[in-house]
């Protein structure tokens, strides 16, 4: 066998590498341009999907836009605060940089001073050649000196940011937080760093007051994200999700300083202190319903899904595989309108130290001793039928070969991303009748009874990677996120080492963190709102908890743990729940309750209200109107 990168005898199985197809009314070019030509759509940055972006602005000529109009725009414009106008200018600072080539707007300084100051700023206008306009400039400045800085030619912005990153580096806790008390929500997205800078009682007990001052006008999902990263030790891997089209993950080791356990738990007591108050500000309950498996599920935080799913777990969350020793994955697609589309489901098996034990794809129909089988490659997919792919897993036979780590993955072969397709699904099912190629039949393909998840192909992505899953304790991790992706032939293959990268960090991240869970929101609802509190629990038995008199909610939900009590709840006659937050909904519930059901089976929507995991969180809004950050 030829080692990888160099020709070897031809695979039958293995597909020729194809070249994409141009696009209509496009022509390739072949020739190298000239040497010193500047090729300016080359030197804009690429993207983690692989595409470049566009600018933020059309770098067209400036026009002529009518005194009128241009006064009226100064006028708004200096009419905001200095320091916010310099940051939104700052922040959007080409679009700005074109706009003032309209505005004009140091023609009119004395009128508009603040705008104009905002601009020379922008625009770093020299203003140390002692002009009238350069001394008004100088002599506005001189009134905020926290905002702009003059360094004896230009005058130079002091952004918030700026400031804040100041105090953090020289490591001066009051200074920073004197700063973050006037924008609740990034105080609230920094409390891990400021928890590093609490060295003692004092630095601790002044932070946890500047959070209870704060936390009121921050919304739920910050405090929530806020919450499990403070309580989160170091030592594993951090992840992070940036902003763009796809949900392209990052990962890095963490090696900053453990927190001190006394701020860990000063801060998060003002956290959750908060978010009870926010609870009992709800309508009452009688009895509530608790099942101590919602600990396996993480609270949804402000992330965005990478797509929408039949059962809508949030990231991160574990949940058992099927119970059978088959598991069929599958795919279906149909091209889009105007270009062919081929869609690969494959397979990379890894072992319990993230080694490459081998992959299911279109190059390798079987994976050891059918231990893992692929129903045939198919490179397009025509409407109205579309085109579909299975592959069948053996979890005995995965274990045999070493493999622990299961990493199903959707990739687009030539580099159309999944929003372009007219339709597109994946999942996966339990116990197929019989495995493809096996005694000369495929097996019922596709049984919809038998779909344990399903979840939808969108967005401007290339490869989904939905789960991970581990043989060895017959759980999945929910994953959802597409990698970034660049070039045009994509298999799994060429994508096994970063997909195994992104995997382990986020079995290191999700495994070992300290995350806010469903079962903790529910506990914040049911200890602020609820009389009595049923908690049902893994082996089927149920604990009963009653507020004693005058008990305050955070004395009640210290005691609703998921851990057996020994006073079980009584068999006499109970009220039916009246809230209830379960993983399977296979009770009785009261007429009009508030159910949570992660599979919400035969639930009746006309008689209880459905709730999704963020109609949990969304209630826990402030009243107040929240300070933008």
């Amino acid at each position: 066998m030829a080692p990888r990168g160099h020709p070897g005898p031809r695979d039958p199985r293995r597909r020729p590498r194809r070249r994409a197809a141009a696009r209509p009314g496009r022509v390739r070019r072949t020739a190298r341009p000239a040497r010193g030509h500047r090729d300016r759509r080359a030197a804009r940055p690429v993207r983690g999907d692989g595409r470049r972006p566009r600018p933020a602005y059309a770098p067209a000529a400036p026009h002529h836009a009518p005194r009128p109009l241009r006064r009226t725009l100064l006028a708004a414009l200096d009419r905001l605060s200095l320091p916010l106008l310099v940051e939104d200018l700052e922040r959007h600072r080409a679009a700005w940089v074109h706009m003032a080539e309209v505005l004009h707007p140091h023609e009119h300084h004395r009128r508009f001073p603040t705008a104009a100051l905002a601009f020379a700023a922008l625009r770093g206008t020299p203003l140390g050649t002692g002009t009238p306009f350069a001394r008004a400039m100088l002599d506005h400045a001189a009134g905020h000196p926290g905002v702009l800085a003059f360094d004896g030619v230009r005058l130079r912005p002091v952004t918030f940011a700026r400031r804040i990153e100041s105090a953090l580096r020289a490591g001066d806790l009051p200074a920073a937080l004197a700063l973050l008390r006037t924008r609740p929500g990034e105080l609230a997205r920094r409390l891990a760093h400021l928890a590093r800078l609490a060295d003692g009682p004092d630095a601790a007990a002044a932070l946890a007051a500047a959070v209870t001052e704060a936390a009121p006008r921050v919304s739920p999902a910050v405090l929530v994200a806020a919450l499990g990263r403070l309580r989160t030790a170091p030592g594993g891997a951090r992840l992070f999700f940036p902003r763009g089209g796809a949900a392209k993950a990052m990962s890095v080791l963490d090696e900053r300083p453990p927190i001190p356990a006394a701020t860990v738990a000063a801060v998060s007591g003002a956290i959750e202190a908060e978010m009870l108050r926010r609870a009992a500000a709800l309508p009452p309950l009688r009895l509530a319903l608790l099942d101590e498996g919602l600990t396996d599920l993480l609270a949804p935080a402000a992330e965005r899904s990478a797509s929408a799913a039949l059962v809508r777990i949030p990231r991160g969350s574990v949940q058992p595989i099927p119970g059978g020793e088959r598991i069929r994955l599958f795919l279906h697609w149909a091209d889009s309108p105007d270009e062919r589309v081929d869609l690969d489901l494959s397979v990379a098996v890894f072992d319990e130290r993230w080694r490459f034990v081998g992959l299911c794809d279109y190059t390798n129909l079987t994976l050891g001793p059918r231990a893992a089988v692929h129903s045939g490659d198919l490179t397009s997919a025509p409407e109205p039928l579309g085109s579909s792919e299975f592959v069948d897993l053996d979890v005995r036979a995965v274990r045999r070969l070493g493999g622990r780590y299961v990493l199903p993955t959707v990739l687009s072969y030539n580099d159309v991303p999944f929003e372009r397709l007219a339709r597109g699904f994946a999942g996966f099912m339990e116990t197929p009748p019989g495995q493809f190629g096996e005694d000369g039949g495929d097996g019922e393909a596709f049984d919809a009874r038998a779909v344990r998840q399903r979840f939808d192909l969108a967005g401007p992505a290339k490869v989904l990677l939905p789960l991970v899953a581990d043989l060895w304790s017959r759980t999945m991790r929910w994953t959802d996120v597409n990698l970034g992706v660049s070039g045009e032939i994509h298999d799994i293959d060429r994508h096994a080492r970063s997909l195994a990268r992104l995997a382990s960090a986020m079995e290191d991240v999700y495994g070992l963190g300290d995350h806010v869970t469903l079962w903790e929101l529910a506990r914040w609802h049911a200890a602020a709102r609820a009389e009595e509190v049923l908690i049902r629990h893994r082996d089927g038995t149920t604990t009963l908890h009653r507020r004693t008199p005058g008990e305050p909610p955070a004395a009640f939900a210290a005691r609703l743990t998921p851990l057996p009590s020994p006073a079980p709840a009584p068999t006499g006659d109970t009220p039916l729940p009246d809230f209830a937050a379960l993983v399977t909904a296979d009770v009785p519930l009261a007429p009009g309750a508030q159910v949570y059901a992660l599979y919400p089976a035969l639930l009746d929507p006309t008689t209880t209200t459905l709730l999704d995991a963020a109609d949990l969180l969304t209630p826990l809004t402030p009243a107040t109107q929240l300070t933008p950050a």
